[in-house]
């Protein structure tokens, strides 16, 4: 990739990273916080992520002709994230979102018919100039969410692309439910062809069913390995908020738990979850361990993630544009 202005491209130490290509597609957003507004959007802040971890992602979104989707703009390209695959649409606002706290968690009043339910399909030149970067770098994934997927024209986007993709590389499935704007009904379009799915413990029981203990979780777990609507389904992580993260994987037998990271100086814990997922793409772009199944390359790869989302809860917000803040946070063993 070429350097940026903003000096991301190696570790702290000054060695770079083999990293492949993480194509990310669906929502930018505004959050709306009482007492100010943030760039947002899950795909938006694991594009972000990737950025400052020094990777140069693909991702495909869009923003209304407005002065919120000209600002969005602005601050990406400021960051250094490519923006050539963010389309402009007239006529229709750019995505926000009101974010209340209840308890301290955050909840999310959507507005609906927004630029993000319009994202179109990339053009064939876009594809094969993707193409060619996927083979010059020889690793791949594609990550996406579920909330994009709440309008036609989007989902026939990332279907499109899905369809595109298949022996590309890795699909990553990030699961969001804010309801109204999900339907379980959903996952029999997305599931087949995705090799890792991520979601919370929440989203687990809404998929599954109620789950109490570990031992229910872990069953929930094997259900959905054996589930039709995921056939090709190879790693699952399921985050557990302060207390971790599991992974549970195909051909291995045991459970890989993480434990919690309390984060030194919390403020919310908006995009901890995108935190998690971003750490866990530039991972696995970078190993391809859903090839290897190397149970130590995923522990690691998950005691990262979950280091990583404990840190942003120290954000306000889900994302910085502290350089610093990403620097060495893949070096750690």
């Amino acid at each position: 990739m070429e350097s940026s202005s903003i000096g991301l491209d190696s570790t702290a130490s000054g060695k770079e990273r083999p990293r492949g290509v993480v194509v990310v597609i669906g929502e930018v957003l505004w959050d709306c916080f009482p007492d100010h507004r943030v760039l947002g959007g899950a795909p938006l802040n694991v594009a972000w992520n990737l950025r400052g971890f020094g990777f140069d992602p693909i991702f495909v979104s869009a923003v209304g002709d407005d002065d919120l989707g000209h600002e969005a703009i602005r601050q990406m390209q400021s960051w250094g994230l490519s923006t050539d695959a963010v389309q402009l649409i007239p006529g229709v606002p750019t995505g926000h979102v009101q974010v209340t706290f209840v308890d301290g968690e955050p909840a999310y009043d959507l507005v609906s018919d927004v630029a993000y339910d319009r994202i179109g399909m990339p053009s064939v030149e876009q594809l094969a100039q993707w193409a060619d970067r996927i083979e010059q770098a020889g690793s791949s994934v594609l990550y996406h969410g579920s909330l994009a997927f709440r309008c036609p024209d989007s989902r026939a986007t990332i279907e499109g692309i899905r369809e595109w993709w298949p022996t590309r590389g890795d699909v990553f499935l990030d699961i969001n439910v804010r309801m109204p704007h999900f339907d379980q009904q959903w996952l029999e379009r997305m599931g087949p062809g995705t090799s890792v799915l991520k979601l919370n413990e929440d989203e687990m029981a809404m998929l599954m069913g109620p789950i109490g203990e570990e031992d229910a979780l872990d069953a929930a777990a094997s259900e959905l390995f054996d589930d039709p609507r995921c056939p090709d389904l190879n790693t699952l992580l399921v985050t557990l908020g302060e207390h971790g993260a599991v992974a549970y994987c195909r051909s291995i037998p045991d459970p890989i738990r993480i434990a919690g990271v309390a984060a030194e100086r919390f403020k919310d814990s908006v995009g901890a979850g995108d935190a998690f997922s971003s750490v866990v793409l530039a991972c696995l772009s970078a190993s391809n361990f859903t090839k290897t199944m190397d149970p130590s390359v995923i522990e690691r790869s998950i005691q990262r993630a979950t280091r990583f989302a404990s840190k942003v809860c120290g954000l306000p917000g889900a994302t910085t544009v502290d350089a610093q803040f990403y620097s060495t946070e893949l070096d750690h063993e």
